[in-house]
């Protein structure tokens, strides 16, 4: 008897547990997809971790608009790394060297030597400066502490690209001052098909304002000179306009060690 009572309540319950819902599938909504990465990098993605990029090559040029004329310069020696959560932007850091020393500037296309003297006497990095003090000033810092996505993201054939906003902060003259820039960040995949190279580049200029960073006129031992601070926004703009164009590489992870 107790037999047939299981028996009939098992075919009760069949019609039940048959008209259950499937799982909905999971739609995923993070504003930028994880894509596949070079063997060098997949441990660091699979588990969820941003994938590190090394710099190699920078293009970084400036220039500084006044009323007189519009000097302009470049950077040429820049090294850093991208540490890049594809998923969540948020999470994503940077930390860039710009070495100072490294400046070339001038008018109407050609260097010049006087201007770019002027600079580095302004920049506390004169010829009468001690190698100890211009070590000191010798690099900017910049700081990427997350990036905020401001578009929809383009993931169409090999590349994919978000629009964002990098928040961080420059340290340049031994003044650090909070910075927000916009950026185009673009993953590009190699002809295996994974994301192995970064390309980043700003959409507008990051506007440095020099007297945030105690850039002031000085000669060549570092002393101000009052009497010259009117060549600011006549001769020398109050502010420099940085564009930057930056491609990096997976880094590779570290061989493993024996036990």
């Amino acid at each position: 008897m107790r037999a047939r009572n299981l028996l009939l309540g098992l075919l009760l319950a069949l019609p039940a547990l048959g008209c259950r819902e499937k799982p909905k599938r999971v739609v995923r909504t993070e504003p930028w997809l994880a894509p596949a990465v070079s063997a060098s990098g997949a441990s660091a993605s699979e588990a969820g971790k941003p994938v590190r990029y090394t710099l190699e090559h920078a293009e970084v040029e400036l220039e500084l608009p006044a009323k007189r004329g519009k000097p302009r310069g470049k950077l040429s020696r820049v090294e850093g790394t991208i540490d890049l959560d594809p998923v969540h932007l948020e999470k994503s850091r940077a930390r860039l060297t710009v070495d100072l020393l490294s400046l070339s500037l001038g008018s109407g296309g050609e260097d010049d030597p006087a201007l770019l003297a002027r600079a580095f006497d302004w920049l506390e990095l004169g010829s009468e400066r001690s190698s100890g003090d211009r070590a000191r000033d010798r690099y900017a810092i910049l700081n990427i502490t997350s990036l905020e996505p401001t578009g929809a993201p383009d993931e169409s054939g090999k590349r994919r690209s978000a629009r964002v906003v990098g928040h961080g902060d420059l340290t340049l003259h031994h003044f650090r001052v909070p910075v927000a820039v916009e950026l185009d960040v673009e993953l590009k995949a190699g002809d295996g098909g994974a994301a192995d190279s970064l390309l980043i580049r700003t959409r507008w200029p990051l506007v440095v304002l020099l007297a945030a960073h105690d850039i002031l006129p000085r000669d060549a031992r570092g002393t101000l000179l009052p009497n010259q601070l009117s060549a600011l926004g006549t001769e020398v703009g109050r502010d420099a306009r940085v564009n930057a164009e930056l491609r990096a590489r997976v880094a590779p992870l570290p061989e493993p060690t024996n036990p």
